[in-house]
Parts: C-alpha cells; sequence; structure tokens
C-alpha cells in the first residue's frame, strides 16, 4: 500500500473506496517534464474543521475488499493490522 496517499476534504460522513488502479481525475495530473504526463498517485485524506472530530471509521483494508459502501467485507488479500494504523 505505498501508491496511496490520502486528500482533504470536509464532509459529514465518507464512503470511499481507493485502489493504486484507480486514477485521479485528469485535472490533478502533473506534467513531468522529464517522463511526459502521469498521474499522481490516488489520494485519500481525512480531517475535521475546528471543533469536530472523526468519531468512528467502520471499515479499512489495505488488501483486496468486497462490497460497496456500507456493507464491505474483507477480500482473500488484507492486511490485518490496517483499522489499527488508519485510527492512529
Amino acid at each position: 500500500p505505498t501508491k496511496i496517499t490520502f486528500l482533504t476534504r470536509s464532509i459529514e460522513s465518507l464512503c470511499a473506496r481507493v485502489s493504486e488502479s484507480f486514477p485521479q481525475p485528469a485535472d490533478f495530473w502533473k506534467l513531468n517534464m522529464k517522463d511526459g504526463f502521469n498521474s499522481s498517485k490516488p489520494e485519500l485524506r481525512m480531517n475535521c474543521p475546528k471543533g469536530r472530530h472523526i468519531s468512528s471509521i467502520k471499515f479499512a483494508s489495505f488488501g483486496t475488499p468486497e462490497g460497496q459502501c456500507g456493507i464491505f467485507q474483507h477480500g482473500q488479500c488484507n492486511a490485518t493490522d490496517t483499522l489499527q494504523i488508519i485510527e492512529e
């Protein structure tokens, strides 16, 4: 999972699926003068406005999760410490 980073967005509830193979929208792509156009790593950042906080994280997986928002399950490949790492 070294190819995923996190971006910022302020909302009440978040459900997202991010994969190393998901390209960012074209307007986030950067021109690399050496290699030409390339996309940045897929990103997801979570933070809160002043006075707000993240109250819970219900599911996280560095692996191959299955399902959709609200009903994700761990797939055959899974890092068992993912939720603990994300909560830190």
